[in-house]
Formats: C-alpha cells, sequence, structure tokens
C-alpha cells in the first residue's frame, strides 16, 4: 500500500534584524524559503510548486513579505504612528456612537481628539461620515480594539484612555452606553487605577483649555 502525501519544506536563508511591524521595534528576523514537495512514505520526493520566501520574527513568529526589509526604520515609525492615531480615532468614534445618536458637541469633541493626536484637526464632514458609518455598523468599541491593541505600549494605551474619554465627554455626562462602552474599553487596554484616572484628569484639563 502506497502513502503518498504532501508537505511543506522550509529553510532558513538569511537572518538579520529588522524593524518588525508587529512589535514595532527592532528585532532578528530569519529569511526563509517554503516549497511544496510530494511525499512518498513520509519522504520529500518531487517539488510540485515554485519556493516562496518570507520574512519571520524571531520575537513575535509572525511572517511578512520580504518587502518588508526594504522599508526604512524611520519610515516605519512613520508609518505605525498614522496607523495608531486612526486606530485611536476609530476607537473614539465607536465610543461616541454607542449610544446610537452624534450630537455637534460629539463631532467637535472628536475635532478635538484628532489635534491631540495629529497636531491639526480633522475635517468636520469627515468626521461626520465616521460617525454616520460607526453608528450603521453598530461594531463595539471594544471589540475593535482587541483587535489593535496587542500592537500598543503603555504610553500608547494612556494616550488612547486620554483621547477616547475626551471625546465620549463631550456633554458632560455620559450616556449609559456610553458609559458601559468606556468601562470596557479601559477594561481592554488594561490600565490600572492610577493610569486611569491620571489620563481622565488629563482629558478633562485639555478639554478645559478648548473650552476657554
Amino acid at each position: 500500500m502506497l502513502l503518498i502525501g504532501t508537505t511543506d519544506l522550509r529553510r532558513t536563508r538569511d537572518r538579520g534584524d529588522f524593524r518588525c511591524p508587529q512589535c514595532r521595534q527592532l528585532q532578528p528576523y530569519r529569511l526563509k524559503s517554503v516549497r511544496p514537495f510530494l511525499t512518498l512514505y513520509f519522504i520529500p520526493t518531487i517539488p510540485m510548486g515554485a519556493v516562496q520566501h518570507y520574512v519571520e520574527c524571531d520575537e513575535c513568529r509572525q511572517a511578512f513579505e520580504p518587502a518588508v526589509l526594504e522599508i526604512d526604520p524611520s519610515t516605519a515609525v512613520h508609518l505605525e504612528q498614522q496607523q495608531f492615531h486612526q486606530e485611536v480615532m476609530n476607537v473614539a468614534v465607536l465610543t461616541v456612537v454607542a449610544d446610537g445618536e452624534i450630537t455637534e458637541a460629539e463631532i467637535k469633541s472628536l475635532g478635538h481628539v484628532a489635534e491631540l493626536l495629529f497636531g491639526e484637526p480633522a475635517d468636520r464632514e469627515d468626521l461626520g461620515r465616521m460617525c454616520a458609518a460607526a453608528t450603521q455598523v453598530g461594531y463595539k468599541a471594544h471589540n475593535y480594539l482587541r483587535s489593535v491593541v496587542p500592537r500598543w505600549d503603555r504610553d500608547q494605551k494612556y494616550l488612547a484612555m486620554k483621547a477616547i474619554f475626551m471625546a465620549a465627554s463631550a456633554e458632560g455626562d455620559l450616556t449609559p452606553e456610553q458609559l458601559e462602552a468606556l468601562v470596557a474599553v479601559r477594561q481592554t487596554l488594561g490600565l490600572s487605577e492610577e493610569d486611569f484616572q491620571s489620563a481622565i484628569e488629563e482629558a478633562l484639563a485639555i478639554a478645559d483649555q478648548y473650552d476657554r
């Protein structure tokens, strides 16, 4: 009885250091090749496809296209910062619209959050479209946050908490839905009680400056 199957043969072709998109810092990597083979009695015999290459981070074990090695580290840092800012804006919008409504004061506050993150306020029409889309989708802020927060460090989580609270508290009192969303966000961020209280105090101070 013939035992026929397939297997992937992997080899390390090169090693070095690169800025890992997942770890967001300099990490050692392995440039690997993989090629499928037909096996006979579990022994690789006949190649069945072209050789594929990928980069594997030694720390997080995530795989990336080889082109990641061509990205300048300073450019990578800038792109990661932009991505982080957009992720925080997304969570802030989802928290604000948790009650199914959006007010002009909340859109204005989101503009202030954008200024805090990007250095300049976002376009009011763009913010309105983001809020409308988030309301229709009905996605929970903490569910989205779970998909992005593993990439954030402590300082980024702290900044995110400030920005999200600032946006949600635009009208003073939080609605029950917004309060529930904010609690879930805080739990997902995993901030200590001290960091949480400090972030809220700074957010209130910043909001007060905008109101003057």
